[in-house]
């Protein structure tokens, strides 16, 4: 199972989502999950998985493709770094350049070995972002509560091959700030979707987290995502529905324990579930 997460622009938290988007979905169906960063540019799944400046990755990957290494697993493991008994990661390539064939290559391998794999795609239209959306099994798309965001979407005309495998996360979602409502709300954003083609998608909010933002620069956010300690909170509960909403489309094995997460127990407890059952409804 292939997902990637992309965005019509930069710095709307890809890194961040994928990291705790792959937690969630290893501790509701413990398979074997494996993070990839694409974005060389920004190198972020090193910067908040790995306590070194170098890791292995995708250059090791392409060194052996170029010098004709026979596929092996052992080979591959050498390209990889764990991180945790049930999660890798391969860094981002900084010396050599990745070709969509290197790329539909590697999925290729990657689909014996692990039962999912998220990719960090470069935001935008770039080719490499392209060809992975092409090829997923699922595309999260993450928006922000900006008009501009959506406008880019529209004038470039994105995601337009692929609606059938896009969900919309609107990322550090807020319903209002400081007793000021944010009038750019899911309703609105919902109706801005529907008339660029993408019918009745699905859009599911990710809050704000303060807490997330100090284990992001405290270089603790495995922590964030498989700690108990934290899932307690609304972002954790919003996780939990947009797994729910993947496990839901059949693109997983799931059993019913599966769809047991923190939103499916405590309902009651979360305002923001709350706010979701009224969209589900509307």
């Amino acid at each position: 199972m292939i997902i990637s997460v992309t965005a019509p622009k930069k710095g709307l938290g890809q890194s961040v989502t994928v990291i705790n988007l792959g937690a969630a979905l290893v501790q509701r169906l413990e398979k074997r999950t494996l993070l990839i960063d694409l974005n060389h540019h920004c190198l972020d799944l090193s910067h908040y998985l790995s306590d070194v400046s170098w890791t292995k990755g995708l250059d090791e990957y392409v060194n052996m493709r170029e010098g004709g290494i026979p596929w092996r697993e052992g080979e591959f493991r050498k390209c990889v770094k764990g991180i945790n008994p049930l999660m890798d990661m391969m860094a981002a390539n900084r010396c050599l350049a990745l070709s969509p064939e290197d790329l539909g290559d590697l999925l290729e391998h990657t689909k014996s070995l692990y039962g999912i794999t998220l990719v960090d795609t470069i935001g935008g239209s770039h080719a490499l972002t392209q060809e992975i959306n092409k090829r997923a099994d699922i595309v999260v798309v993450l928006l922000s509560q900006e008009a501009r965001v959506l406008n880019l979407i529209r004038e470039y005309g994105m995601y337009q091959g692929i609606k059938e495998k896009v969900v919309f996360v609107v990322n550090r979602w807020m319903e209002a700030y400081h007793e000021e409502r944010v009038r750019f709300d899911l309703r609105t954003l919902g109706k801005a979707i529907r008339k660029m083609g993408f019918g009745d998608h699905r859009i599911f909010p990710l809050p704000f987290d303060p807490k997330l933002l100090n284990e992001c620069n405290e270089s603790t956010l495995l922590y964030f995502g498989f700690s108990q300690e934290c899932h307690n909170n609304a972002y954790h509960s919003a996780l939990n529905h947009i797994v729910n909403h993947l496990i839901g489309l059949g693109v997983f094995e799931a059993t019913e324990n599966n769809l047991q997460g923190i939103s499916a127990k405590e309902p009651d407890r979360n305002p923001l579930l709350k706010l979701l059952q009224r969209w589900d409804g509307a």
